[in-house]
């Protein structure tokens, strides 16, 4: 009787567990590595992307322009924050 418990729980965690796991590596983990594998890629055509491990990117995204960008995003969504615990 035991092991016929211990079966039907070990049953119920897989069944549990499973689909979620499945979901969260569908929806977020292999797009998420879609989106970092190519941040470190150029552009090579149309809808092209070559992924030659290049830091070129990241180093764009510390110019001037795009850290005003970004620092004007924090603040507006600091701003935000303190208005809606207001």
């Amino acid at each position: 009787m035991a092991m016929e418990e211990w079966r039907k729980s070990r049953l119920m965690f897989w069944a549990s567990f499973t689909p979620p796991t499945l979901w969260l590596l569908v929806f977020f983990v292999f797009p998420l590595s879609l989106v970092w594998a190519f941040s470190f890629g150029e552009k090579s055509g149309i809808l092209e992307i070559e992924v030659n491990g290049t830091l070129a990117n990241y180093a764009r995204a510390l110019e001037p322009l795009y850290l005003g960008i970004f620092t004007k995003s924090l603040w507006l969504a600091a701003l935000t924050t303190l208005i809606c615990l207001i």
